[in-house]
């Protein structure tokens, strides 16, 4: 058995009899913990391997629980009948410290008799670390997130101002007298700044979904006018390249729709 236990060197047991002395350190529990087995064998109580500040913690909170005072080693025994992980700061010979996940286990007579306790357990520092750094990880892109999200609503709320002066101006132009090209003109730079509004819109409401508050709602709009406002807004850049744009609706598609 020995044999066997000093063998598993990446995993710590450590046993205990009833009179709170270590019985059994394995060659894992001295790696881990920079004690020999001659030094504590028979000689020293676990306690000293474990932060006296958590033990006194969780001892406190057992006691309460039990309503009574614990006896000795009972804050390590008293789950090992549920066969119940904990997670312990452990401290080495050195002073520095780690975190070990163990389990521990009633040892028993053929006949029932308690003999002592039987713990196994492995260093999860790094795993913690790594985890705790997975949450910070997470934490900061949830706050990136919220940022930008804040960022897009107050820009969108700035451009919508000035844009919004674009249209009435180019509304008030198109109530002036002006020849059939510039009202053209001017009427695609109302619909260019129509359109831009809308995306604006669409951006508060990007910012609206990712803070849960957004509402859909069904809007009627003509869609022959809908697809005339867009080939307005390509015909331009057509022309340029010696295109021409054109559209055709078939007779059964609806004049409105809703979407």
């Amino acid at each position: 058995l020995k044999s066997v236990l000093d063998a598993a060197t990446g995993v710590l047991v450590l046993g205990v009899g009833l009179d709170g002395r270590v019985t059994v350190f394995n060659r894992g529990a001295e790696r881990l913990l920079g004690y020999s087995a001659e030094e504590v064998i028979g000689k020293a109580s676990p306690l000293i391997f474990f932060d006296p500040v958590q033990l006194q913690v969780r001892s406190d909170e057992l006691a309460a629980r039990l309503g009574r005072p614990l006896r000795s080693g009972e804050v390590f025994a008293h789950r090992s009948v549920r066969d119940t992980r904990r997670e312990w700061i452990c401290v080495r010979k050195d002073g520095s410290r780690f975190v070990l996940a163990m389990d521990i286990t009633a040892i028993r007579a053929d006949d029932g008799r308690l003999l002592g306790h039987l713990g196994a357990g492995h260093d999860v520092t790094q795993r913690l670390e790594h985890e705790r750094s997975l949450r910070e990880a997470r934490a900061a892109a949830e706050q990136a997130a919220q940022a930008k999200a804040a960022f897009l609503a107050t820009m969108s709320h700035e451009i919508r101002t000035p844009m919004n002066g674009v249209i009435g101006m180019t509304s008030l132009l198109l109530d002036t007298p002006l020849t059939e090209q510039q009202r053209e003109f001017t009427e695609v730079i109302r619909q260019s700044g129509e359109g831009l509004l809308v995306v604006i819109n669409d951006i508060l409401d990007y910012s609206k979904i990712e803070s849960g508050r957004l509402d859909l709602e069904r809007a009627v709009f003509d869609l022959r006018e809908c697809v005339e406002s867009s080939v307005d807004l390509l015909s331009a850049r057509a022309a340029e390249k010696g295109l021409n744009l054109l559209y055709h609706l078939d007779e059964g598609v609806p004049e409105t729709v809703t979407g």
